[in-house]
């Protein structure tokens, strides 16, 4: 089984521009740090992440399902929320949500709102 070197994605993610994956950059940086366990810095560069998407669906879908494979429910379905406000991707974001999120996330999700 190989194991991922977390620490050196976090160094690898700091300092550096990825112009229009900047967003891809806050999402692999919170991946990393909250795996070494520094949860406060992980939650913050989250929030960049999202905030960096923006209004673009193929962003929104794309960091939603790699949230989705990193077990990371509670994010994705946030994400499809955020894609869903747009007209457009309400379609795309309902078969997301009904085919791969599991029913307690999106559950708790209402609860929130």
């Amino acid at each position: 089984m190989a194991t991922i070197d977390w620490e050196g994605l976090r160094k690898f993610c700091v300092g550096t521009k990825w112009d229009a994956f900047e967003y891809m950059r806050n999402a692999l940086s919170a991946r990393a740090l909250r795996e070494l366990g520094q949860v406060q810095e992980s939650s913050q560069q989250w929030k960049e992440a999202v905030a960096k998407v923006g209004t673009r669906p193929e962003q929104i879908f794309g960091s939603a399902d790699l949230a989705r494979k990193w077990g990371w429910q509670s994010e994705a379905v946030d994400l499809c929320w955020l894609a869903a406000k747009g007209p457009i991707n309400a379609e795309k974001t309902l078969r997301m949500l009904t085919t791969s999120m599991p029913a307690d996330a999106i559950r708790r999700s209402f609860i929130v709102c």
